[in-house]
């Protein structure tokens, strides 16, 4: 069976390199083609791909539409369902309601998708009142590996929070009133990560002015572009991470690590009250940061919850880890299946 992927993003942003790298893991000895929208950027972490590689979009021809399954991976929000492709079967992961459409509006949405795979419960029970064929399974994000690298010195045997910003958020004066908090009432340092490093979509340039606000301080270190396995292991060693992205955030659960997100996206925030319950959640919409504290009070309320955060993430990401182990199995009953429509 030959698996399709399509979209993706390019492997600049460090979410979607993420997700393919946690497919081929999953699929690992399976043939893979992967229609991206910036393979020459994909080629700077895969000089040598265990894929094939094409220039999206996705176009059919006839070897593709003997024996072979299209997997969309983008399925939180409308405008990243892929364009209608001919293709006979089409699996889409983390399929979830859209933020703003109701469920009757989904249903000609995902009508063609032979099969939905939910990452959380609540779209497991939702998308099966309009969907015969919707499985559940933890996102295959909690089974990335990480990579150790030399970490820049100041940040090495010391405890810091690690902090990506996405340049759309407008959360910049935020930013910097919360490093002056950090550096007025903690000894930590601070990491600023870059996680989308794409010509038209960057948050380096924001992470440079913030490390260029408070440079003088010695505390504060802007973190060359890692691989999102990299970005993992930073992950791992941080006192607790802020960010604006959800697959780092869950990049940072699966290390373990007490992690705010501030994002919109009702997918991120039910993985997280799958995980944590639904008071504990620390997913928190930036429409919701009103003013300069708003950072501030979000961060307290997570080093509140640190250890019970801990004490969760340690008990349900190895049952994560251990579901997924089916999943690759599951796909290829079900593509066999399908395939007999």
């Amino acid at each position: 069976m030959k698996y399709i992927i399509y979209p993706h993003n390019g492997s600049g942003d460090h979410g979607s390199e993420a997700r393919l790298r946690s497919l081929l893991q999953l699929l690992a000895g399976t043939q893979l083609e992967v229609f991206s929208d910036a393979p020459q950027e994909d080629l700077r972490y895969w000089p040598h791909p265990l894929f094939s590689l094409q220039r999206a979009p996705y176009q059919p021809y006839v070897i593709a539409q003997k024996n072979s399954v299209l997997l969309a991976f983008q399925g939180d929000h409308p405008l990243l369902f892929p364009r209608s492709v001919p293709h006979q079967i089409q699996i889409l992961l983390g399929a979830c309601v859209p933020e703003g459409l109701s469920l009757d509006d989904c249903t000609s949405l995902f009508a063609r998708y032979q099969m939905l795979i939910a990452y959380e419960h609540h779209s497991f029970h939702e998308l099966s009142q309009i969907h015969p064929n919707v499985i559940y399974y933890p996102d295959p994000l909690f089974i990335s590996a990480s990579q150790s690298f030399l970490i820049p010195s100041l940040l090495a045997n010391k405890e810091f929070l690690l902090l990506s910003i996405h340049p759309e958020h407008r959360l910049f004066d935020s930013s910097v009133h919360l490093i002056q908090h950090i550096l007025a009432t903690t000894h930590w340092q601070v990491a600023l990560v870059p996680f989308l490093c794409q010509p038209e979509c960057s948050d380096q340039s924001l992470l440079l002015s913030l490390y260029q606000t408070f440079c003088h301080t010695g505390r504060v270190v802007m973190v060359r572009e890692l691989s999102s396995k990299q970005i993992h292991h930073l992950c791992s060693r941080a006192r607790f991470v802020v960010t604006s992205h959800p697959s780092q955030a869950v990049l940072a659960y699966t290390s373990g690590t007490p992690t705010l997100l501030i994002h919109d996206s009702p997918r991120a925030l039910h993985i997280a009250e799958d995980l944590f319950g639904p008071s504990h959640t620390h997913v928190a919409s930036p429409k919701s940061i009103t003013d300069s504290q708003g950072l501030i009070r979000d961060l307290h309320s997570l080093i509140a919850d640190e250890h019970y955060l801990q004490k969760k993430q340690g008990e349900t990401v190895p049952i994560y880890q251990e579901q997924l182990t089916l999943l690759r199995q599951t796909l290829y009953r079900s593509d066999r299946n399908l395939a007999g429509l």
